[in-house]
């Protein structure tokens, strides 16, 4: 995930040791007991790629990457965010970009 020129993730207890983030923000998520507070920290990534990932999507077990908490989530990411669950893969090759996957993924554009 720290490829990407700009990344996000959420913690739900505030990370130990240093972080150099742009942003951090208070973020909840929704699972089928409750909401869950979390704080939502952006840093800035490696600058591989031109995008974002959200791992194990629609996974039961990842609550915080269901379909609804992945659109409020890669909302806040400045770049093209593909959430993908675990029979997917995102393959770039020669600055071609494409998932290969026998499961779900979806990819959310940035708001212009």
């Amino acid at each position: 995930m720290a490829v990407s020129s700009t990344f996000a993730e959420n913690y739900t207890h505030p990370p130990s040791g240093h972080r150099d983030a742009l942003t951090s923000e208070n973020f909840s998520f929704a699972t089928a007991e409750s909401e869950v507070a979390s704080l939502l920290i952006t840093a800035r990534g490696a600058g591989w790629v031109d995008f974002a990932l959200i791992p194990h999507f629609d996974n039961p077990d990842h609550p915080d990457a269901s379909l609804q908490n992945a659109e409020k989530w890669a909302a806040k990411i400045p770049a093209p965010v593909y959430a993908i669950d675990d029979q997917s893969a995102v393959v770039v090759d020669r600055g071609t970009v494409r998932v290969a996957s026998e499961g779900q993924w979806k990819l959310f554009l940035p708001a212009m």
